[in-house]
């Protein structure tokens, strides 16, 4: 009972779990969605009435698998703790051909976004195509190549809900419809746009599914087009290379050490 947590208030509603909005799904897929592999965490963010999302969000064990509706939370443990991705955006190579240029030569830059890890959008949706407008870190632009080299390093504190899919012809959106990095898993989203003076060009999507907390791993990915065929130049694959750090925020980092040395 809420009564009893001292982290959930009578009349609190959730409002996500896992990083995916609870609003118009049944009991029983609610249910679905708090069940885990013994071990697990499930991030459950509470909206109290009349006010935004409570932030940070609370981190609860997973129910097992086989519970049912009455699984008990004894023993869970919440976590207030604030995550981060810090994305190192390096480079990417062998680009296609730019259609509207009178060179040939992209004017590249690469948008990224995180996204719920049951998220797996088409590589035609708008919202991949036009991933611009809702992108959460976008690079410089790069002229007059096939092979831009960004070198960015961006830090990314929270993922879209997936109120972002119902209308990728939006505006950003605001930070309330975003869920806080708290651990929990996400999909990151890769798109790279060449500007044309007209309305920029899409090149292509890589996607990278499945991204739990850890040190700093490197990663090249193919770009896909619109079709979901792979794109490119001269037989070569167009990939984009990204390296990707997740953890704890720097600022409870700091804090965590401060306090074990306390201690």
């Amino acid at each position: 009972p809420a009564a009893k947590c001292a982290q959930v208030g009578v009349g609190d509603v959730v409002y996500s779990i896992d990083g995916v909005r609870v609003k118009d799904k049944s009991l029983p897929q609610v249910i679905q969605m708090l069940k885990g592999p013994s071990g697990t965490q499930v991030t459950v963010v509470f909206q109290v009435p009349d006010r935004d999302p409570k932030v940070p969000s609370t981190s609860f064990a997973a129910a097992p698998q086989q519970a049912g509706p009455g699984w008990s939370r004894q023993g869970v443990e919440a976590s207030m703790e604030a995550f981060e991705a810090r994305l190192d955006l390096v480079a990417a190579e062998g680009l296609p051909t730019s259609g509207t240029s009178d060179t040939g030569l992209c004017d590249a830059y690469l948008c990224v976004s995180l996204l719920p890890e049951s998220v797996e959008p088409e590589p035609g949706s708008a919202l991949v195509v036009h991933h611009k407008r809702h992108a959460q870190a976008n690079t410089k632009t790069c002229r007059s190549t096939l092979n831009p080299v960004w070198k960015e390093t961006h830090t990314i504190r929270d993922m879209h809900n997936e109120s972002v899919l119902m209308d990728s012809n939006r505006p950003l959106p605001s930070a309330h419809e975003r869920t806080p990095l708290s651990g929990q898993a996400f999909t990151m989203m890769l798109t790279v746009h060449s500007e044309n003076g007209r309305g920029d060009d899409f090149v292509g999507s890589a996607l990278l599914r499945n991204v739990r907390g850890g040190p700093c791993s490197e990663h090249k990915l193919a770009l896909l087009d619109a079709r979901g065929a792979a794109v490119g130049f001269g037989g070569q694959v167009a990939m984009v290379h990204v390296r990707l750090t997740y953890g704890l925020a720097q600022g409870d980092v700091h804090q965590a050490e401060a306090a074990r040395k306390a201690a």
